[in-house]
């Protein structure tokens, strides 16, 4: 495995890593307008938001125990593979 194999996954992950929170942050920004757009209460984008947080926290718990126990270079790669185009 060469250096330029090392950096070149950093690159990529650093780009999904930046699109995972970019999105996070857009929506954040965004959530007052597409609420007024959609017409929903603040209860039910509170609850969409709970959903969100939620969703996320226990997806990094099950990755966790996911990278703890398969190979960890197929993982990188499949993160990487699945993170990148859905965020583009």
């Amino acid at each position: 495995m060469g250096k330029s194999y090392k950096w070149l996954l950093i690159g990529l992950l650093s780009c999904a890593f930046f699109f995972h929170q970019a999105d996070r942050a857009l929506f954040g920004l965004l959530t007052i307008p597409i609420q007024k757009d959609i017409g929903l209460t603040d209860v039910q984008i509170g609850w969409i938001n709970t959903t969100l947080s939620w969703t996320l926290a226990a997806m990094t718990v099950v990755a966790g125990f996911i990278g703890d126990d398969a190979n960890v270079n197929g993982l990188k790669a499949l993160v990487t593979a699945k993170q990148v185009p859905s965020e583009l």
